[in-house]
């Protein structure tokens, strides 16, 4: 054959692109399909779970400081060493309920990675759609700490030496 191509060669390549193009179209809407349905039922679903687990280990944990409360006031009813011994234990399971605050601040952190998670998404499907979007990072508000909470406890390597605490609060005194 001669190096010039035919109609017939020049038209299976534009059909063979115009399904490669299709496919790539086909492709991307199934991909933002599948982001659409990311964000608005499996982020929302996992945020709400996670809101279920904070209000249900509180409740625990209030129930057992209720509980540890009867122990408590049985003990000083008895008084003598069994007194000593229930009040010991009812100040380690104290101690241990602190559980919860721990992880529902760790759930608090987690939750705000998700919305941010899914404010990102949601601009990139946005940008898929052929809408420009400048800045794709979170939404400032999904990273937001109220008053009443703190950022909760660290993790790690990130993590203060529990050493260094006491000697800053030895210093103190």
């Amino acid at each position: 054959m001669s190096g010039r191509s035919t109609q017939s060669e020049r038209g299976d390549g534009v059909v063979l692109d115009g399904f490669a193009s299709l496919a790539g179209q086909s492709a991307e809407s199934g991909m933002v399909a599948e982001v659409t349905a990311i964000r608005h039922a499996r982020i929302p679903q996992a945020v709400d779970q996670l809101a279920a687990v904070v209000k249900t280990t509180e409740r625990a944990a209030n129930q057992i400081m209720d509980a540890c409360d009867a122990l408590s006031a049985l003990g000083q009813e008895l008084g003598g060493p069994a007194a000593d011994r229930i009040e010991h234990a009812v100040t380690m399971i104290f101690e241990a309920c602190g559980f919860q605050d721990l992880t529902g601040q760790r759930i608090v952190n987690v939750t705000k990675t998700l919305r941010a998670i899914n404010s990102v998404l949601g601009k990139l499907t946005r940008q898929m759609n052929g809408e420009p979007i400048d800045d794709l990072s979170a939404d400032d508000d999904v990273w937001e700490t109220g008053p009443e909470r703190l950022e909760g406890p660290q993790c790690g390597d990130d993590a203060i030496d529990q050493s260094a605490a006491d000697r800053l609060f030895s210093q103190s005194s």
